[in-house]
């Protein structure tokens, strides 16, 4: 196993620092390859490939069964015993299919395209899912609770909701 993906003891506080800085990249990264790869461009990206209404519903529930994930992961963990190996892995495999998608549109086996899309979008998203399972329980739940009190203001109903509803 690479060095790099072993466990270490403690921390330094400037690699700690360091790390965050990363952190921030790799969070820049997600949100462009999420954004340029799913919602309204992955629908856009299957029908041009020929996709039916039938794909596309799978599509767009695939990250939602795909949270079944979830529980093999914690299987995973408990086996391996290696979070930082299990996390640098699958979120480079997700990331190298991604960009393999790419490639889609010139294939010449043009019936193998949305399977291999639909596949694929498969594995991203299991991966993702198991991906949030091996972040470090107490501060998932801390951080967690504080998106929910932050999030809870702006989700209650307001007086003006009914007069946009009626209007559309």
């Amino acid at each position: 196993m690479h060095p790099l993906l072993q466990p270490v003891p403690s921390v330094s506080p400037e690699a700690l620092l360091a790390g965050k800085r990363w952190l921030v990249w790799d969070a820049a990264w997600a949100s462009i390859t999420g954004a340029w790869s799913g919602g309204v461009v992955l629908v856009a990206f299957a029908l041009d490939l020929g996709a039916e209404p039938m794909t596309i519903g799978l599509l767009a529930a695939i990250p939602f069964l795909a949270q079944a994930a979830q529980l093999p992961s914690i299987f995973l963990v408990e086996r391996i015993r290696n979070r930082k190996l299990i996390g640098v892995t699958a979120v480079t495999v997700a990331r190298v299919l991604v960009l393999l998608l790419a490639w889609l549109p010139f294939m010449n086996a043009s019936e193998l395209r949305i399977p291999l899309l639909v596949s694929a979008h498969v594995l991203i998203a299991v991966l993702g899912s198991a991906i949030e399972e091996l972040a470090d329980e107490r501060r998932e739940v801390n951080r967690s609770a504080w998106r929910t009190r932050g999030c809870a203001p702006f989700s209650l109903p307001s007086p003006t909701d009914g007069v946009v509803v009626r209007k559309s």
